[in-house]
């Protein structure tokens, strides 16, 4: 027994721990067993509920759903199609034929055998019949001629900066910031980067718009790509991102450690023969037409500067993290959007899409399980309140000791059992700028620290079971 509701590691580590231990054995072979009886597959998904729910400190009524949105896990269905995705994906970037082969001779066979015309195909096969990897012979970008381009983006030259950096990093960093300073506010900073190394090829970008939040992109590419392909890439995607943005206008700084690309970039486009370069100078003309203003800059590679060095882990992580995992994110929100549409429960009408941060790690700074714990049962309203404990048919009565419907907002608010704690808090909650009349539902409706502490202060002086 790692941890109680009230005792035990943190829910954090707990998740850990059940990543670990757990989910790897439910995940061995997984792509192969999906096919097996669907009671099978309800057992499996039971122990997953179960292991959650104990890791989280919530009651065993909790929603499944709830339960995945605030674990940060995804159902155990949804795993299966993903890494058999995984699968299939790292047996085309790694030439693994024989293997593909074999994917191939089972197809068949599940769709000519008798035997599996009443049954669930297995995950791998499934995934395969449906998005067959395609096979990669040599990785090259095929040249392209001038007059695929226009004319008129063949003979503006583009606009580039060339910083002279040294060995110090403090001066590297104030001559960038001496280039920015020296353009138009509104300059949207783009840094990029591409990656090659055994495992694959990969590239990224960090857009740092000056009032928003960043925007950050990876992308694996074929691993027959060259390093030179893969910073190319970093910047057509980056440029692909600011044509397709609703706001055009303004300034654009594309940052790359990449001479070789900015080089070939400023050549005459006339002699270009390689295909992403006159795609790149093409959308930086069309952008201009658009009212934005493109530049590029070189920063000098490993040389500390903090927005290059961000963008190249990233690049690096775009090798090991491809677009499987996005597609799983995407089948998660749309199974989320359906559960919530749906539901009762106040959760879902707090997070009518899925929850961006799950609790604990709003309140990582924080860790408490038994506060994070009563949080998550006061948000799910699961908890062993009477209404609650009558519904379930622990209790023969949806009423209060004191003769009212024993709800939540009840005990908290209004119970007169409570009395002296209730005004404590709601002295606590005028203190804090809470506008009133106020619910539980809206006190939790935005993570707030202080609120949080507040209720849980409540509930441990109260003595109230949740």
């Amino acid at each position: 027994m790692v941890a109680r509701r009230s005792w035990g590691g943190a829910q954090e580590v707990c998740i850990l721990f059940y990543t670990a231990y757990i989910r790897s054995i439910l995940d061995y072979a997984c792509v192969w067993y999906g096919a097996v009886n669907v009671s099978v597959l309800n057992q499996l998904a039971t122990v997953q509920h179960k292991a959650l729910k104990q890791a989280l400190g919530v009651m065993k009524s909790t929603p499944n759903m709830i339960t995945y949105a605030e674990s940060g896990e995804k159902p155990l269905s949804l795993r299966r199609e993903f890494l058999a995705k995984k699968i299939l994906f790292k047996w085309q970037c790694t030439g693994e034929k024989n293997l593909a082969c074999k994917a191939t001779n089972l197809a068949v066979i599940a769709l000519t055998s008798k035997y599996w015309n009443a049954k669930q195909l297995p995950p791998l096969v499934k995934v395969y019949m449906h998005d067959p990897p395609a096979h990669h012979g040599d990785f090259k970008f095929p040249t392209a001629h001038p007059f695929h381009n226009k004319y008129d983006d063949l003979t503006t030259p583009l606009s580039e900066f060339v910083p002279k950096y040294t060995d110090c990093p403090t001066h590297n960093t104030s001559v960038l910031l001496e280039m920015f300073n020296s353009l138009p506010s509104d300059t949207i900073r783009i840094y990029t980067d591409g990656s090659k190394m055994k495992e694959g090829t990969g590239c990224a970008f960090l857009a740092q718009p000056p009032s928003h939040s960043e925007t950050v992109q990876r992308y694996k590419l074929s691993p027959q790509a060259s390093i030179f392909t893969a910073e190319a890439m970093a910047i057509y995607k980056a440029l692909i991102w600011l044509f397709e943005a609703n706001d055009p206008g303004g300034n654009a700084l594309i940052l790359s450690d990449s001479q070789s690309v900015l080089n070939g970039l400023q050549q005459d486009p006339h002699q270009m023969r390689n295909y992403l370069l006159l795609d790149i100078v093409e959308l930086a003309k069309r952008l201009g037409t658009r009212g934005m203003t493109v530049a590029f800059a070189w920063v000098k590679g490993h040389a500390k500067i903090q927005g290059n060095e961000r963008v190249d882990t990233l690049a690096k992580a775009a090798i090991t993290t491809g677009v499987e995992e996005k597609q799983l994110q995407t089948q998660w929100r749309q199974q989320w959007a359906e559960y919530a549409s749906s539901s009762h429960n106040v959760y879902c009408k707090t997070y009518p899409d899925v929850p961006p941060t799950p609790l604990m790690y709003k309140l990582r700074n924080n860790q408490n399980r038994p506060l994070i714990a009563t949080m998550l049962r006061l948000q799910t309203q699961h908890a062993r309140n009477p209404t609650h404990l009558f519904r379930l048919g622990i209790k023969n009565s949806p009423l209060c000791e004191c003769g009212e419907v024993g709800t939540l907002n009840h005990i908290i608010f209004s119970c007169p059992q409570n009395n002296p704690h209730t005004q404590l808090l709601l002295t606590h909650l005028t203190a804090s700028n809470i506008p009133f009349p106020t619910s539980l539902e809206c006190l939790l409706a935005k993570p707030n620290i202080d609120i949080y502490k507040a209720l849980f202060k409540f509930v441990v002086q109260t003595g109230t079971t949740i």
